[in-house]
């Protein structure tokens, strides 16, 4: 509801945000009444100083709440340019999809020894019906009609359901900067595109005033990391101009310019990167710092 509100009033980012925490309260209330669980395990190096469990007691509703603001804009702050959005969902959706077969108990009468990325259980094989492969199934058809060059748009009612369902994390860390006002946050921080040669620039943020010596800092450590560049005074040294703080204008700050269905497709191959090291990480290194059952 709240995507469909945006895309039919344009509603302003100030107003956005919290509206995600208040439709949250019934989630919580009904957790909370179902007694749910707020303790965490406590990864092993650490379990001398704090025990096996830590309960967070209401810290986890406050966690819960503000992933929900934070899951509701993680893949709208990635829109821009054709097949973007969907096509990460997608790639999110085949992994939750691989997931299930590693990690899921299937309910049928015969079993599947499954020796894949560590897990040494055996997998009972059978139906069950999974979300990721709903929603895949969802975005294959309309990525159909909005790969590059799109007939359809998805706008903020896709956007807001698919980052619900999914968080794209580096994207959200990266805009951070941006989106709790260090610097300035233009309305659509899109790549630029040159209609002469047909080729996505990474779009900038402009500073009316010098920027403050927080917001130099982190700019500076950014820029020395390589995730934007700088425009600054030739004599004083101040900070006039940052690409946008966006994985899009990223990849094309370290790639350089390229065309719109290119970069859609660098964006899918680190989606599906960022899937590879998860399952790594969740399958193959998770032993080290968690005991018991590795399934």
């Amino acid at each position: 509801m709240l995507g469909f509100l945006d895309d039919v009033f344009d509603i302003r980012w100030r107003h956005k945000l919290p509206i995600p925490i208040i439709a949250s309260i019934p989630l919580l209330m009904v957790y909370y009444a179902e007694r749910g669980n707020t303790h965490v395990v406590v990864p092993l190096p650490f379990r001398t100083l704090l025990g096996t469990l830590v309960n967070l007691g209401p810290l986890y509703y406050i966690y819960m709440s503000l992933l929900s603001t934070f899951a509701t804009n993680s893949i709208n702050i990635l829109a821009g340019i054709n097949g973007s959005e969907v096509s990460q969902a997608l790639i999110i959706a085949l992994s939750v999809i691989l997931n299930d077969l590693l990690y899921l108990p299937w309910p049928v009468g015969f079993r599947l020894p499954l020796h894949l990325l560590g897990n040494k259980a055996e997998v009972e094989f059978g139906g069950v019906w999974s979300a990721g492969m709903s929603y895949g199934s969802l975005c294959v058809g309309f990525l159909y009609h909005n790969w590059y060059p799109a007939r359809a748009f998805p706008g903020d009612t896709l956007c807001y359901v698919t980052g619900m369902a999914f968080a794209v994390i580096f994207n959200f860390l990266l805009s951070c900067p941006q989106l709790f006002g260090l610097v300035p946050c233009p309305r659509h921080r899109v790549p630029r595109f040159d209609g002469n040669t047909n080729l996505l620039y990474p779009s900038k943020a402009m500073f009316e005033k010098p920027p403050s010596k927080l917001t130099t800092f982190v700019l500076r450590v950014f820029a020395t990391l390589g995730l934007t560049e700088l425009t600054v005074h030739p004599s004083s040294g101040v900070i006039l101009e940052a690409t946008n703080l966006t994985i899009l204008n990223f990849f094309l700050v370290r790639l350089g310019p390229m065309n719109e269905k290119r970069l859609v497709q660098v964006l899918m191959c680190s989606q599906v990167a960022g899937s590879v090291i998860a399952f790594v990480v969740r399958y193959g290194l998770a032993g080290l710092v968690y005991d018991g059952d590795r399934r």
